[in-house]
């Protein structure tokens, strides 16, 4: 059935009341909802009595079902992916400054003249990829 939002795409990010009830009414308009959840599940999952089966033959509460229909759900640990992003971040960005550092003084002697510049910025790039690359590998993800 396609509706007003058809084609449009939301991440629910929210738990408990207002923010999947929301989710819900723009996924009853057509959107593509994801949700996204903790690894142990939503919370509202034990709200019952009543209690229903779900798609995958688990007894959840039948408030959980309503408010989540039309859904996309995933489990996921935001707060280890926030970690992994953030040092990659950080590790990536202190690399690529030593290693365009290190060129400009090795070539230029420390002085920052025009010719220089291409090769600072590809220092600067491949430095960080096998640190990323055996860091993404861990969860069996790529940097492209």
């Amino acid at each position: 059935m396609s509706g007003i939002l058809d084609g449009i795409n939301i991440l629910d990010l929210s738990r408990i009341l207002a923010g999947p009830y929301t989710a819900q009414m723009l996924s009853d308009l057509g959107a593509n909802v994801t949700k996204i959840e903790a690894p142990w599940g939503d919370d509202t999952r034990g709200w019952g009595p009543p209690f229903a089966t779900d798609f995958d033959g688990e007894r959840v509460a039948a408030y959980f079902l309503c408010c989540n229909r039309g859904k996309t759900i995933l489990q996921m640990n935001l707060k280890e992916a926030f970690s992994t992003a953030i040092g990659m971040s950080l590790i990536s960005m202190i690399a690529m400054e030593v290693a365009m550092n290190t060129v400009d003084i090795v070539f230029a002697g420390g002085v920052l003249v025009w010719w220089i510049i291409p090769f600072m910025l590809l220092a600067g790039f491949f430095t960080p990829l096998p640190y990323n690359y055996y860091r993404l590998k861990k969860y069996n993800e790529s940097c492209h």
